[in-house]
């Protein structure tokens, strides 16, 4: 199936005038402009650079972890899985959402809590309801979170996405921006909570979100390297989920030692299953926008 659904993109996209369905998504749906040589440098980037880094950051949140209480252990899982509003421990402080909206500047602010003062989103936990969140337009910028995806930083990230069509032109730009503003988003929250939590919270759920993201730009590389092979490359007639998933494991591969590659090559050849088709040749945007989100992150340590 997946061989038939590149063979049927390459057709479509060559009958618009584009040497193949990767050209055409990055230019006409993601309107990317990164050449071959800027995408292979940022793949050097990523493996010299952030897959160490990674690991380095997953062997200091082992470190920060061993060092909470019980009852801070609680605080983390809430904050990470439970919905927003049912954050419960007394170890987060009482309105950390509007709190966190009233340490951004007064216009940020507005955009931020108007999502919720003009019900522009709705949030279902109905189990038949579609299990994902996401930004849209109906008149006005819109929200939906489905069951399962009302967490703090579900929400947050979604209100990146909010501001970005509130304040401004959502739809102008490289689709790489919209995941700067949603990313941007969490780990501006991230530096927020690390001001208002314990020590010992705090350095737990900074370190969490790190190595979440950069997990993402390791993850959204690695994928899109591999649509690029499979897209500009000439498939075999017999090409099957067999044969994908060892371009995927020798693309894997070449981004650490044997150790590293296992930790990657699951969850990797999940990735070319499920989001191959339903978001082809996007991965790349969560991957150059965390890097931009972790500097944003770095600054606001720095200086909030």
């Amino acid at each position: 199936l997946y061989r038939e659904y590149v063979e049927n993109s390459n057709y479509i996209a060559k009958e618009y005038g584009y040497s193949d369905a990767y050209e055409c998504c990055s230019k006409t749906i993601y309107q990317r402009t990164l050449t071959k040589d800027q995408r292979e440098s940022f793949r050097n980037y990523v493996k010299k650079y952030i897959v160490p880094l990674y690991i380095e950051s997953c062997n200091d949140l082992i470190d920060a972890l061993d060092k909470l209480t019980v009852s801070e252990r609680k605080a983390l899982q809430q904050l990470l899985e439970r919905d927003y509003d049912e954050v419960s421990s007394k170890r987060i402080p009482k309105g950390y959402m509007k709190n966190y909206f009233n340490s951004l500047s007064d216009s940020t602010a507005k955009y931020m809590k108007d999502m919720f003062a003009n019900k522009n989103c709705v949030m279902i936990d109905s189990e038949k309801a579609y299990y994902g969140a996401y930004n849209t337009e109906v008149g006005v910028p819109f929200c939906f979170f489905g069951p399962g995806m009302q967490s703090a930083f579900t929400v947050i990230h979604e209100l990146g996405h909010y501001y970005a069509a509130a304040a401004g032109d959502f739809y102008s730009g490289s689709m790489d921006l919209c995941e700067t503003q949603s990313q941007g988003n969490e780990m501006l929250f991230t530096a927020y909570l690390e001001s208002a939590l314990s020590d010992n919270l705090a350095e737990a759920i900074g370190g969490y979100k790190l190595a979440e993201m950069l997990e993402l730009i390791i993850d959204g590389t690695v994928m899109d390297e591999f649509e690029e092979k499979i897209y500009k490359g000439k498939l075999p007639a017999d090409a099957d989920g067999d044969y994908f998933d060892r371009i995927m494991a020798e693309t894997v591969e070449s981004y650490g030692d044997k150790t590293t590659a296992e930790w990657f090559l699951e969850s990797m050849l999940w990735r070319w299953r499920n989001d191959g088709i339903t978001n082809p040749v996007y991965f790349l945007s969560y991957a150059v926008s965390a890097e931009a989100a972790i500097n944003l992150y770095c600054k606001a340590l720095e200086d909030y």
